[in-house]
């Protein structure tokens, strides 16, 4: 394997944790965002650009 596979390899591996990282951390995230700011709305653009 080359450096450059492992790389991209690494990479791909590093996106799929964030992506589950986010789907764990979104819905609570969200409900917390929504309490703290009043609107739901407000709170699902923060919890988009968080």
């Amino acid at each position: 394997m080359t450096d450059g596979a492992e790389g991209n390899e690494a990479q791909a591996g590093l996106r799929r944790e964030l992506g589950l990282l986010y789907a764990d951390h979104h819905g609570w995230l969200s409900g917390w965002l929504r309490s703290r700011v009043g609107c739901s709305h407000t709170a699902a653009d923060l919890a988009q650009d968080t």
